[in-house]
């Protein structure tokens, strides 16, 4: 069964917006899903449920997962692509690259992305609207809170001045301390904070975020 034909029988499309953009698409060339959503027949937000379903495909809900994706898997793909395409990656594993995007059948997408990172690539569909609000956030205010805490680490762990600072250099790259950064940003983009300020003190480390315009004390890290 054709695209439109589905759209028509799931009760998204009426018989004389079918006939419309069938016409349209001979003129144009353009896809008919591309079509229906550009003439206002069918949201992106039901088009793309409607499209993994179609093609058999997972659908993601992108809004409720974007501020836990990992830093690292976000590096993957330059932000350049990832606006090109309208693609996120959303997780590592095996060797197997999980993206999500609105077009399933974007091949040039895929394959450009296989390239790019030299992994296999799992497709998940996800509304447009919401791609381009998780692409904003990942490329632009996750790297801002990471920025915030390797500015401090930069500016307390000065190399070679100190015996103890290179002691605690050593200590800030184990597991745990990396684990404990990367738990810090994902807990501050769940709070929507714009900034992490780390002050330390003589016996502790004062942890803040600032939440719209407001620096608000949180937990101090563990020592």
């Amino acid at each position: 069964m054709k695209i439109g034909q589905a759209l028509l029988k799931n009760g998204l499309l009426s018989q004389t917006e079918l006939d419309t953009a069938l016409i349209e698409q001979k003129k144009t060339k353009e896809r008919f899903g591309d079509i229906v959503i550009k003439m206002g027949f069918v949201s992106s937000n039901k088009m793309a449920p409607f499209l993994a379903s179609f093609f058999n495909i997972p659908f993601v809900d992108i809004k409720n997962i974007y501020k836990a994706i990992k830093p690292d898997a976000v590096a993957l793909i330059p932000e350049e692509m990832a606006r090109r395409f309208t693609i996120l990656p959303l997780a590592l594993e095996d060797k197997l690259l999980t993206i999500a995007m609105f077009d399933p059948l974007d091949v040039v997408a895929e394959d450009t992305v296989k390239i790019k990172t030299g992994y296999k690539v799992k497709a998940r569909v996800a509304i447009e609207q919401d791609l381009h609000e998780a692409i904003e956030y990942c490329y632009h205010q996750l790297p801002r809170l990471k920025e915030n805490i390797d500015d401090y680490v930069s500016s307390e762990l000065q190399p070679g001045k100190t015996e103890e600072s290179e002691k605690l250099r050593i200590q800030a790259s184990d597991p745990p301390v990396v684990k404990y950064v990367n738990s810090l940003i994902v807990q501050a983009l769940n709070s929507d904070a714009s900034d992490i300020h780390l002050q330390p003190k003589q016996d502790k480390v004062e942890l803040r975020f600032r939440i719209d315009g407001v620096l608000y004390d949180m937990d101090a890290p563990p020592k």
